[in-house]
């Protein structure tokens, strides 16, 4: 996450009133330069309310800076994420010897091994044909059980239509989760059945 500091400038402009004095004498020798003055001293104190305004003017023009900057920080805060990966490898497809297509001929079976917050999941799945892969079709955590579902996935070229085995590696990487649980489910040619339950 990154932080901005943010740093405002506030300038301040100070107005010095002018202050118009008349003289006794002179309001008595020339009445109408008594009137004349004050003309002027209203103009005069039009023009310093005027500097004023524009003062105002720039300090909202410094609060709308403000906002900005912190615009800029909410955006940041919001990049934070925890994040979990996972994976999985096919390592090899097997075409198996004399399979009979009316019962199951790979054994369901997987191995769980755990190191700090990573799951590593070692099976083997059974194929309609050698050109299957596996995949990770679910995972979910539940009552500090997370349940991994391991399903295959076929290629688009045409293949043998020959019964095999499909062996894989998965690796899941568990972020902000207690997990004690690790079930792994094969979804193969046969059926869903449970390959691995281990308690961590």
């Amino acid at each position: 996450m990154r932080r901005r500091t943010l740093i405002a400038s506030l300038a301040s402009t100070a107005t010095i009133p002018v202050v118009a004095g008349c003289l006794t004498d002179d309001d008595t020798d020339n009445p109408d330069d008594g009137n004349e003055s004050p003309e002027d001293d209203s103009g005069a104190g039009d023009d310093g309310s005027g500097e004023d305004n524009e003062s105002t003017g720039d300090g909202n023009g410094g609060s709308g800076d403000d906002n900005e900057s912190i615009g800029d920080g909410n955006e940041s805060d919001g990049n934070e994420s925890n994040e979990s990966t996972q994976s999985i490898e096919t390592l090899s497809q097997t075409e198996v010897d004399g399979a009979d297509v009316d019962q199951r001929n790979v054994e369901c079976t997987a191995s769980v091994s755990v190191d700090a917050e990573t799951i590593e999941i070692n099976g083997q799945l059974e194929a309609p044909t050698p050109c299957h892969e596996a995949v990770i079709g679910d995972v979910t955590v539940e009552d500090d059980t997370m349940t991994v579902t391991v399903e295959l996935e076929s290629g688009t070229d045409p293949c043998t239509q020959a019964i095999s085995q499909v062996e894989y590696e998965a690796t899941l990487v568990v972020v902000d989760q207690d997990v004690s649980t690790v079930v792994v489910m094969h979804e193969d040619r046969v059926g869903t059945e449970t390959a691995e339950r281990n308690e961590l």
